[in-house]
């Protein structure tokens, strides 16, 4: 008789903190870099005018796993008090066939793209870095900024602009350091009361600025990162100073797009998934205007293990794209089912 437990989203956030999703997250990218890990294609479909679903798979060769995430985004899910992303990740034994756990994967995405943005920041940005501007106050803007605050020591100030409604910024300045501390202090005081402690100091060590003026936010700014569902580009290429290294996590789905194509005619273009990026991420319209080279898009993995140059001097701009890799959520799931053992977490299941 095979077992495995399923996890909701409250005990996933009691095992999990951003430093140890971090350090479990980098050698994924590692591992696709050295042909140990395998991104199988994604499949996307719009359901209507104001939603859509994805599936992403892949497996860890060298870990001997593998799985599947089928995540459902609606925009209207608003009007019915209901959260706009449901997801469910499925992980299984290679060898076995075996169902290893089974995850609320809503719970898992925050964790593994705010890790991702914190990966392109820890690798690619001028680590004297101290004005953070955060685009976009949804609800991956807080694992954004917790990444950040983790992986840039220098960080002091963070700026947040909500392009399509402005005053939103303000509410989420004055609401985001309650949020921060519920989201990676409260949940781990009782199962890691040392790392709950130092979150705490982390939140408390940095000021938070909403503005309006996203020209003037993205001059002043050493990092940004962008994560808003925009289909038009936010950030014109002229506002960019020398020396910026940006994220850009909401481009996910052909059609979407943050930063204006022309940014790639003198940016380092870095990707978690060359081919992905080119056809699915930020690197499609530059591709597609033939600004941009596919060839010339940096894998951030074969940046990890020394295969590629990203920055090369504190003037580059350097542009990560991350389009969402099932091997993050795989690793986040396995780290879940790892931390668990000989715990109360999560529900045993015995088929």
């Amino acid at each position: 008789m095979s077992s495995f437990k399923v996890f909701d989203e409250k005990s996933i956030q009691s095992l999990l903190n951003l430093p140890a999703v971090i350090r479990s997250v980098e050698p994924a990218y590692k591992a696709k870099a050295e042909n140990q890990a395998e991104v199988w294609p994604m499949i996307y479909r719009k359901l209507g005018q104001v939603a859509d679903m994805d599936i992403r798979s892949g497996g860890m060769k060298n870990k001997k796993f593998f799985g599947c995430k089928i995540l459902q985004w609606s925009g209207n899910n608003v009007t019915r008090k209901l959260p706009a992303v449901h997801a469910v990740l499925t992980i299984m034994d290679s060898e076995t066939g075996e169902v290893k756990g089974i995850l609320n994967a809503s719970a898992l995405t925050g964790y593994r793209t705010g890790v991702a943005g914190a990966v392109g920041s820890k690798f690619l940005a001028n680590q004297d870095s101290q004005m953070l501007l955060i685009i976009g106050t949804g609800n991956e803007a807080p694992y954004q900024i917790m990444g950040q605050i983790c992986v840039m020591p220098c960080l002091k100030n963070i700026i947040v602009v909500n392009p399509r409604h402005p005053e939103h910024a303000a509410i989420f300045v004055n609401e985001i350091k309650e949020k921060l501390k519920m989201l990676f202090v409260s949940t781990i005081r009782k199962t890691y009361p040392e790392m709950a402690g130092h979150m705490q100091q982390l939140i408390d060590g940095v000021k938070f600025i909403a503005k309006s003026d996203i020209q003037d936010a993205v001059f002043q700014a050493d990092i940004i990162v962008t994560v808003t569902p925009s289909e038009v580009a936010l950030i014109q290429a002229d506002w960019v100073k020398p020396g910026t290294h940006i994220n850009a996590m909401g481009a996910d789905m052909p059609g979407k797009q943050e930063l204006d194509e022309n940014l790639y005619k003198t940016a380092v273009a870095v990707a978690d998934d060359r081919e992905q990026s080119a056809v699915s991420g930020e690197t499609q319209v530059a591709v597609q205007k033939n600004i941009l080279r596919k060839e010339c898009i940096a894998e951030i993995g074969d940046i990890l293990i020394g295969k590629a140059e990203g920055r090369t001097g504190n003037q580059d701009i350097t542009i990560f794209d991350s389009t969402g890799l099932a091997l993050k959520d795989l690793e986040t799931a396995a780290l879940v089912i790892e931390r668990s053992n000989n715990t109360e977490s999560g529900i045993l299941v015995k088929l």
